[in-house]
């Protein structure tokens, strides 16, 4: 898989349909940002943007979305695991488990706290999390209180790369279907409300795109659990 697909999986034109969601169809990448830095925290700006992210989830939207702030990557995490959680409640009597797959620098609780991954894992479904950087303390993970409670539907690994190692792309896969995806970005041990501003896109329905960085995901994913395996022996 090349960086390039991993950056923006769908397509790098393409944006929400123009409609309630205020969004025009073939916006470029630049306008697309701008557009979206310029939101401030406000709750208007925040019920706005939750709204068409809503939207999007409903209609099961085609399309890539952007998204910048830490509390548009928040909104954006919280209906992605609303999605998963919904898909996991319409599996009926398939045991089949729903996967969210996540890989990030860190876990910051300022990002995946008040995410309601408990209703999903609840619901039946499992999360894997690849936290990539050496800076990370299981206290600070949110999800780490969740695995003590749900041991065999969460799994966590911490693969230690230094800080000072090349970044990589961080994402967040629901199964097969959706995703949130960064551009790679200078990393930051500070988050507020507005920083840093992180490009990313979310899509609600490309399973392409979500096959392929599940793929991404799971190379990564064997090679740290087969070498924390070796390092506990």
């Amino acid at each position: 898989m090349t960086d390039q697909y991993i950056e923006s999986p769908k397509s790098e034109q393409s944006t929400a349909s123009k409609d309630a969601r205020g969004m025009s169809k073939h916006t470029s990448d630049a306008e697309d940002y701008k557009k979206f830095s310029s939101l401030s925290a406000t709750q208007a700006d925040r019920d706005r943007y939750r709204a068409m992210l809503r939207s999007c989830r409903e209609t099961r939207l085609p399309d890539a979305i952007p998204n910048l702030r830490p509390w548009q990557c928040r909104a954006a995490v919280a209906e992605l695991v609303i999605l998963a959680t919904e898909l996991q409640s319409a599996q009926g009597d398939d045991n089949t488990p729903i996967v969210i797959r996540i890989l990030t620098g860190v876990c910051p609780s300022h990002v995946y706290g008040g995410v309601d991954f408990h209703g999903f894992v609840r619901a039946g479904g499992h999360i894997n999390a690849l936290v990539w950087n050496d800076s990370e303390s299981t206290g600070a993970n949110p999800l780490e209180q969740l695995k003590h409670e749900f041991p065999n539907q969460i799994q966590i690994v911490y693969a230690g790369v230094p800080l000072e190692t090349p970044a990589i792309q961080h994402f967040l896969i629901v199964d097969d279907v959706a995703y949130r995806v960064e551009a790679i970005h200078e990393k930051s041990s500070r988050f507020t409300d507005m920083e840093p501003k992180i490009p990313a896109r979310i899509n609600f329905n490309d399973a392409d795109g979500a096959s392929r960085l599940a793929a991404h995901f799971d190379q990564l994913w064997a090679l740290f659990s087969n070498r924390r395996a070796v390092a506990t022996k």
